[in-house]
């Protein structure tokens, strides 16, 4: 009984880690996706004079 509480807590921890991974990720992608955009704006800009 106490290894399934164990491996209870150990899978609980590791889906704490695995979101805070995923949730990076995803911060990282959202600063990619606006620096893109910001880019992509200056070169229409550029392009338009």
């Amino acid at each position: 009984m106490a290894e399934k509480a164990a491996s209870k807590a150990e899978v609980k921890e590791m889906e704490e880690r695995a979101l805070s991974v995923f949730s990076a990720e995803r911060n990282e992608d959202i600063t990619s996706m606006i620096f893109a955009f910001v880019v992509a704006i200056v070169i229409m800009i550029v392009v338009a004079q």
